[in-house]
Formats: structure tokens, C-alpha cells, sequence
């Protein structure tokens, strides 16, 4: 028997901002081998092969549960006051300030931390991530209409190539 697994607007939201989470702590694994100095190069390497696999894995997670989120707002898999209540978290001034001082954080980090480079990349990454999320559930504007250029008729000269 197959597993039906259909998620709310809000589960996506969340295992969105969850796969962000899990993508950018994996820098964070990075620096410990860096800080503690001294340890067997093994240890590094086997270091940036479970970041590695955390990076993929968290934006992977990321990518698809927004992707997800995005296609199920545009067929209206969820009632409307499901992805309004979904819309009006992420849209809220709340996660604007949260927003901002995560790009805050990314430019401290920096320009004032020039031992370990690698710290800038957590708050880059989730700032990318509700960036990305926050564009998924934003309004849709009316579809586009047709441009009055091609209303017009074609131009016409009787003196194309004189001087």
C-alpha cells in the first residue's frame, strides 16, 4: 500500500525553513575542525564529507518543500484562508526584522571576522532561504496581457537604405 503524504501549506513553510537550517549548520560543523587546531587531517576530511552530505540534504530539503509550496498555491491544493494564514506569517514585519538582521549578521560576519571566513555563510543562507520562501508565497499579479506592439502593423518606408 502507498503512503499518501500530503503536507499543509504551513509544513511546507516550515520543512522549508527546516532544510535551511540544516544547510547552513553545516558550515558551522566546518569551523569546529578549524577552531580546535591541532587534529589529524582525517578528521577534516571526514568533516567536509558529512557537510557536504548536510548541505545537500538541507537544500535539498529546502528547495523541494518550497518548490512544492509554490506549484500547491498555483493548482489550490489548500483553501484559501490555509495559504492567507501561511502568506500573512512570512509576509508579516516580524520576519522582515528577522530578515534584516540576518543580512545584518552577514555583513558583520563579514567584514569584521577575517580569522574564520566561513561564518558569514549560516545567516547567507537562511536569508536565501526565507528569501526564496517569502517569494513562494508572495501575491501573484495578474496574468500579463498581450503587448499593444502587436496591434501595430509593420513598418513601411519607401526609402529604406537611402542616405
Amino acid at each position: 500500500m502507498k503512503r499518501s503524504l500530503r503536507l499543509s501549506a504551513a509544513q511546507l513553510a516550515a520543512l522549508s525553513l527546516l532544510g535551511g537550517l540544516i544547510g547552513s549548520s553545516a558550515f558551522l560543523l566546518l569551523i569546529s575542525p578549524l577552531v580546535g587546531g591541532g587534529q589529524h587531517p582525517s578528521d577534516l576530511w571526514w568533516a567536509f564529507v558529512i557537510a557536504a552530505c548536510l548541505m545537500l540534504a538541507g537544500f535539498s530539503i529546502a528547495y523541494l518543500a518550497a518548490s512544492n509550496l509554490e506549484s500547491g498555491i498555483a493548482t489550490e491544493r489548500w483553501p484559501e484562508n490555509e495559504i492567507n494564514d501561511v502568506r500573512a506569517r512570512l509576509l508579516s514585519p516580524l520576519t522582515t526584522v528577522l530578515a534584516l538582521a540576518l543580512f545584518a549578521a552577514y555583513l558583520v560576519l563579514a567584514f569584521f571576522n577575517h580569522r574564520y571566513r566561513i561564518v558569514w555563510f549560516p545567516p547567507f543562507i537562511l536569508l536565501q532561504t526565507l528569501a526564496f520562501l517569502r517569494s513562494s508565497v508572495g501575491l501573484r499579479s495578474t496574468p500579463p496581457h498581450e503587448s499593444k506592439w502587436s496591434q501595430l502593423s509593420p513598418i513601411r518606408s519607401e526609402h529604406w537604405g537611402q542616405h
